[in-house]
């Protein structure tokens, strides 16, 4: 194999602990300071590029905030800290009568990705605004990947208090659910 294999023979204590192994092959970026950025298992064909672009892309974001009639829109938020590279959030439109969550979901083509009824958004007063609809993908059901590995969602909450200044987006409260927190709806 023309890539760097490792193995201490020391099962799921050893080396496969330390980097979070849970299944062949697991893929692994460190930076050149040695920190570990990011690690996944799982193949499917043109996933470690597409992940390798996302992860040097997501360094050249640059968040806007703009006013168009009555919807405030936030282009490209950047987090403070999120526990998955499976979905990205790339515009939140904020309005009068509802806030508007666009997705986009990355994972190997024929895979699946799923969204919780009981999502909700937090906001910095610890104030619940719960999933409220969606379209293009179906709360509870498995969604197969296509080909290109990645897949755009819409998911709809409430309208959030004119004030709020970050919210968190949380995929129900389970230990592997989806949490995006920290996201800035100003440029404040």
């Amino acid at each position: 194999m023309p890539w760097v294999n490792l193995n201490d023979f020391g099962g799921m204590s050893g080396l496969a602990a330390k980097y979070n192994v849970r299944g062949i092959p697991h893929y692994v970026i460190i930076s050149p300071e040695g920190i570990i950025l990011h690690s996944w298992s799982g193949y499917g064909k043109g996933l470690l590029k597409r992940k390798l672009n996302k992860w040097i892309n997501k360094a050249n974001r640059v968040m806007t905030v703009k006013k168009e009639g009555n919807t405030t829109i936030v282009e490209s938020p950047i987090e403070k800290s999120s526990n998955t590279e499976t979905i990205e959030i790339n515009r939140i439109e904020l309005t009068d009568t509802e806030t508007v969550f666009h997705m986009k979901a990355f994972n190997a083509p024929g895979y699946w990705v799923s969204i919780s009824k009981d999502t909700y958004l937090k906001t910095e007063d610890g104030t619940h605004f719960p999933l409220k609809s969606a379209d293009g993908i179906t709360p509870e059901e498995r969604f197969t990947m296509p080909e290109s590995g990645e897949y755009s969602f819409k998911l709809h909450f409430p309208p959030l208090p004119a004030d709020t200044k970050t919210v968190d987006f949380i995929e129900s409260d389970c230990d592997s659910c989806f949490k995006v927190l920290g996201l800035p709806l100003t440029k404040e």
